[in-house]
């Protein structure tokens, strides 16, 4: 609520929201507090895509990163895995170097 122009102006107009943003200052907090994505479960990239057609929020798009890559964060993390609902995708450059375990463990730590 303290980045007025970000979260009530800019972030609504990038993903064409800006009219669901209330006039009312006191309105707009609770909009920003409003629910967004279940913290329960993992969402699947077809629910996302569901819920982003009518969200005002940028979460939809955010979450679909750990259900398209879920296999993967299983891999990584076990168990753990499967209940992650916001990851971060990096791709490697072709023009760097190779990919591999023992640069995986500097490059990615946690």
């Amino acid at each position: 609520n303290c980045h007025v122009s970000q979260f009530y102006e800019w972030l609504p107009y990038t993903y064409g929201k800006e009219h669901l943003v209330p006039a009312d200052e006191s309105k707009r907090l609770e909009w920003l507090h409003s629910p967004r994505i279940s913290r329960e479960i993992p969402m699947t990239f077809e629910e996302l895509d569901a819920v982003d057609s009518g969200s005002h929020h940028s979460e939809p798009k955010e979450a679909r990163w750990a259900s398209k890559y879920r296999e993967n964060l299983v891999e990584r993390y076990g168990e753990r895995g499967k209940s992650v609902i916001f990851a971060e995708a990096f791709e490697c450059s072709e023009y760097g170097a190779k990919l591999n375990d023992n640069n995986r463990k500097v490059l990615f730590p946690f």
